[in-house]
């Protein structure tokens, strides 16, 4: 903690989720106190499922998008989300953060 006081170490998004979780702070405004900027938008679904399950083959991308749609058809949901209330859920503000 000295050392982010003292000016000679900059936080990093894990660090400044936690902090905002232990003093029950917006971790937003955290990010932004530190500098670092947030995505607007979450990416589509197809670069999104590519980072993250990395080890899936080509083939299941496909899969995943077409089972996706489907579940969208069943039940009637819009493509992007009413309130985009959902794009930041507790927790993760660190993992899309970028240092501007």
């Amino acid at each position: 903690m000295y050392r982010l006081e003292a000016g000679r170490q900059q936080p990093g998004p894990e660090l400044l989720v936690r902090l905002a979780e232990v003093f029950g702070l917006d971790a937003r405004e955290l990010f932004d106190v530190a500098g670092y900027h947030l995505p607007a938008d979450l990416p589509e679904l197809g670069p999104y499922v590519r980072l993250k399950f990395k080890d899936l083959p080509p083939r299941a991308f496909g899969e995943i998008e077409t089972f996706v749609a489907f579940l969208r058809a069943k039940y009637g949901v819009e493509s992007e989300p009413r309130d985009r209330a959902d794009e930041h859920p507790e927790g993760t503000l660190g993992r899309n953060a970028t240092r501007t």
